[in-house]
């Protein structure tokens, strides 16, 4: 998730990055963004406000276990540069 106020989204999108607006909140009331009648972003008559969105740029995860003992046959970890993905 990410967000920022409506203007600066519209610049993104602009930009081709890749976003889809979920809700855009107003003075403290959200308005959800994507339920059958809601604005749209590129609306002229969208309101001004904080847009939260859905990101596409960044995933990661992580998984925990606990070991029975301080040690462990595990292979030690890649460097960084083999971990990433290139696009």
């Amino acid at each position: 998730m990410g967000g920022y106020m409506r203007d600066q989204v519209r610049n993104m999108v602009k930009k081709d990055i890749p976003l889809q607006a979920v809700t855009v909140d107003i003075g403290g009331k959200l308005i959800k963004l994507l339920e059958p009648g809601a604005p749209s972003l590129s609306d002229p008559d969208f309101p001004d406000g904080w847009v939260n969105f859905y990101r596409e740029e960044d995933y990661c995860a992580t998984a925990y276990f606990y070991l029975d003992k301080p040690v462990n046959n595990l292979p030690e970890i890649v460097n960084m540069g083999q971990r990433l993905i290139k696009n």
